[in-house]
């Protein structure tokens, strides 16, 4: 599955709004080694996210599926 920045700005957050912020994500994705401008325009391969192993990224794979 393409995990994409629908997803991304969409999934429920332990304080009642949604979506996960885009400083946040620009430091996840440099630390991870992954491109965020490719995931902002196309999205990226669920596998990218689940081999963090970062719970955030977990949960953003899970919430993707149940759309």
């Amino acid at each position: 599955m393409i995990i994409t920045l629908v997803h991304f700005k969409s999934i429920p957050r332990a304080d009642g709004k949604h979506g996960y912020c885009n400083t946040g994500g620009r430091k996840f994705f440099s630390l991870h080694g992954m491109d965020w401008r490719e995931f902002r325009k196309k999205g990226l391969p669920e596998e990218a996210f689940l081999k963090t192993g970062d719970a955030m990224a977990l949960k953003l794979v899970e919430f993707a599926y149940g759309r």
